[in-house]
């Protein structure tokens, strides 16, 4: 059974994917192909809380492209990120990123308040892009 903090948890990283997808027209940013994963540039692992749930560092890739893509180091993939994140360099998303943060129950309460209100602006920005395709 969940504890209420691990279900506030989960709740977060399913908005954080669903505004990144929503963000990205449900569209691969590499290929160009429907689109239906939220990738972390800087990795899960690597980013803390902070930039787990930073919109900026996230980014829609299709399934190949997500299993392909997620852990390369290739100079190609490298001048992609710089793209995509400019003016944001990895190196500055990955700083502010790798803060150390723990989220109390409180900050997690507040964090979804906030996810919530952008997906709803997102939303509105795409012309409520029909969501069906989750």
């Amino acid at each position: 059974m969940k504890t209420p903090r691990k279900r506030l948890i989960k709740n977060c990283d399913e908005l954080w994917s669903l505004c990144i997808r929503t963000r990205d027209g449900f569209i691969c940013q590499w290929c160009g192909k429907q689109g239906r994963d939220a990738h972390h540039i800087v990795t899960r692992g690597s980013c803390g809380q902070v930039g787990r749930w930073e919109l900026k560092n996230g980014v829609t890739l299709c399934f190949y492209c997500h299993r392909v893509r997620k852990n390369s180091k290739s100079v190609e993939y490298t001048r992609w990120l710089d793209k995509w994140l400019k003016p944001l360099t990895y190196e500055k998303l990955y700083e502010k990123s790798a803060k150390i943060v723990i989220y109390k129950t409180y900050d997690l309460i507040n964090l979804k308040t906030k996810l919530e209100a952008k997906l709803k602006k997102l939303k509105e920005e795409h012309n409520g892009t029909t969501l069906s395709s989750l």
